[in-house]
């Protein structure tokens, strides 16, 4: 799960909504993430159509080797997130995204959609998150630890120790979705809470 700063100290509080995040969000003119559910194979479409509207939009993706009938072997960037992709936007432009052609919805309710943190769509954009990133069914057993990706963030997963590698899974609640990517022993410490120092600079 990637949790932002500002919850800390705050039991039971929810991620998405923290101090932190709110002080992101006016500075980007009252816009926050949302995930976009779009039609299958539309993904793309749906991105270019919101870009060509002025809307920020972000198609996670990654490498997947496919192997043609002929035996011939390609690389494809495909979807992270099957049917799934991120918008920044404000209350007007979110009427924008649902009005787009091969939008099905705005994850959430109708009058409640549900934005997506900051810090989920930073990491998923970052270089960090190319090191061999890709979808994961679930969550897997290991060793609860957190990234040492930015002091901003508290991204915590699960640790996976491979005889060959070590893999680090994450949850991305909104979607209900998981990634896994690859790390090194220096990317990742125990799980725990975060000192107050990163609050404050989740705040800045």
């Amino acid at each position: 799960m990637i949790q932002n700063q500002s919850s800390v100290g705050r039991a039971g509080s929810d991620t998405r909504y923290g101090d932190a995040a709110g002080l992101r969000d006016s500075r980007n003119g009252g816009r926050q993430w949302f995930a976009v559910y779009a039609q299958h194979h539309n993904e793309r479409t749906v991105q270019k159509h919101l870009t060509f509207l002025g809307v920020e939009a972000f198609l996670p993706t990654w490498s997947s080797r496919k192997t043609w009938k002929s035996g011939q072997h390609v690389t494809l960037d495909v979807p992270l997130f099957p049917m799934y992709l991120f918008a920044r936007a404000d209350a007007a432009e979110r009427l924008t995204i649902l009005r787009t052609p091969g939008v099905i919805r705005i994850v959430g309710t109708p009058r409640n959609p549900i934005p997506v943190s900051d810090s989920e769509v930073e990491f998923l954009r970052s270089g960090f998150a190319q090191r061999g990133i890709e979808p994961c069914s679930g969550p897997l057993a290991g060793e609860r630890v957190r990234l040492q990706y930015d002091p901003s963030h508290n991204i915590q997963g699960t640790l996976i120790r491979e005889p060959d590698r070590l893999r680090f899974v994450v949850a991305f609640e909104v979607i209900q979705q998981y990634a896994v990517l690859n790390v090194n022993a220096e990317d990742f410490m125990p799980a725990r809470t975060a000192p107050a120092e990163l609050f404050m600079a989740a705040a800045r």
